[in-house]
């Protein structure tokens, strides 16, 4: 019994030892995801996006939630589709860029769509998730 306990203590320590590794990875992992999305914002800037709200969770799996807020007027698809090609294998950045275009081509084609201001919510943890609504920020 005694080497049962034993056993069971290695594979919680193990376990614990696990765990850290995947926290340290989890992180490493988060700061690269950030560094993309602050090269992902410096385009979004130039169209006008703001970051409206920017949460920090702490977690075994660190995650960071993001949101940001513009108006689709001033997004140029050509600028867009740009990003998307020069970011290849950079995941955030051509995942933003493609929420924005499909956000901005929806736009065009739904005329009864009164409102151009789009809210993208941004979940960088595991797994990484955007999802973009439409709103009327005039109130």
């Amino acid at each position: 019994e005694t080497m049962a306990l034993g056993g069971l203590g290695d594979k919680m320590k193990t376990a614990k030892e696990a765990a850290g590794s995947i926290g340290e990875m989890s992180l490493d992992k988060l700061y690269e995801w950030l560094d993309e999305f602050n090269n992902g914002m410096i385009l979004l800037q130039d169209f006008g996006f703001t970051i409206a709200k920017f949460t920090v969770g702490s977690g075994l799996v660190p995650a960071v939630t993001i949101s940001i807020v513009g108006s689709l007027e001033s997004v140029e698809l050509d600028v867009v589709d740009k990003a998307i090609a020069e970011n290849e294998g950079r995941k955030i950045i051509v995942t933003l860029m493609k929420s924005v275009r499909t956000a901005k081509t929806i736009r065009e084609r739904v005329s009864s769509l009164s409102f151009s201001d789009v809210r993208i919510d941004i979940t960088l943890g595991w797994p990484p998730d955007i999802a973009l609504d439409f709103i009327d920020a005039s109130g």
